[in-house]
């Protein structure tokens, strides 16, 4: 008798926590297709002569607080991998969008740029690709002022995969008073900040090893207030050619970070790994 009624106690109950998942997932689906405005922005840098194409995601939810209770939203500037565009990462762009931020993934190559560096130093050459970043995040940032004229982006959520990864990590680097958060999705290049104020979470895949130096170790993370996630994904996975059930537990870890209420990250004494995280100074005065 016990056991017959222990059973369907067991069996209410996981019905009931099927139900409430369900309806979850039916709420979140909701808001991705009815909540959130995609806008394609053909920006242009005439002191580069440099296009820069942007798409914005925002919630109306987010716009109406805007207009009417005054609440600005939050910026977060999403870069690309190497050969993916910036289209690639409407996964990303919808949780931060459901939470509230003004979402602006860049396009950061275009196809009259020379193809990445393979060899030299430092960050087998790639310098002037991150530079090139650095320009395109700090232009959209003026645009999105001007554009946006009631909001006032102060600071800025960075995320980037591969080497979007690395240009979110140099600017962050080059810009502390600029970046309150970085998520890097198996950056290869640039060292993971050891000091300055923005919060990290870096996932990693599980066939790409970064350069020595660019995660610290076990310890010296955190020591630093630096989280990362190893997981068994690989790394072309971080972006919307993934698999669903990849995007999903992506989307969970950054939903998650992106929500936490955390006091700025404390510099730690200790260097990455080999390398010191020092970067080349940036080109902008």
């Amino acid at each position: 008798m016990g056991t017959t009624r222990e059973m369907k106690r067991r069996t209410i109950f996981l019905l009931s926590l099927a139900a409430v998942l369900a309806a979850g997932a039916w709420a979140y689906l909701y808001l991705v297709k009815y909540d959130i405005r995609r806008e394609q922005l053909a920006l242009h840098d005439v002191t580069r002569n440099r296009d820069v194409p942007v798409e914005l995601a925002i919630s109306r939810r987010a716009e109406l607080k805007s207009k009417v209770l005054g609440i600005k939203p939050r910026l977060a500037i999403v870069n690309h991998g190497n050969t993916v565009k910036n289209t690639e990462y409407g996964f990303i762009g919808n949780v931060l969008a459901t939470q509230g931020y003004l979402v602006a993934a860049i396009q950061h190559d275009l196809p009259s740029d020379p193809p990445l560096s393979m060899q030299g130093f430092p960050f087998l050459g790639r310098l002037p690709s991150y530079q090139r970043g650095e320009q395109n995040i700090l232009f959209v940032l003026q645009e999105l002022k001007r554009l946006y004229p009631a909001s006032e982006f102060r600071t800025v959520t960075l995320f980037g995969h591969s080497q979007g990864g690395d240009i979110a990590m140099y600017f962050a680097g080059h810009h502390p008073e600029l970046a309150t958060k970085v998520v890097t999705l198996d950056n290869i290049r640039v060292p993971l900040l050891m000091s300055g104020r923005a919060r990290i979470l870096s996932l990693r895949s599980s066939n790409f090893r970064p350069d020595p130096g660019v995660v610290p170790s076990d310890e010296a993370s955190e020591d630093a207030g630096i989280e990362v996630v190893k997981t068994d994904f690989q790394h072309d996975h971080f972006s919307d050619r993934g698999p669903d059930s990849v995007k999903e537990k992506v989307r969970e870890v950054i939903a998650r970070f992106i929500a936490e209420d955390k006091p700025p990250k404390r510099s730690s004494t200790r260097q990455s790994n080999s390398v010191s995280a020092t970067y080349p100074p940036s080109q902008i005065n």
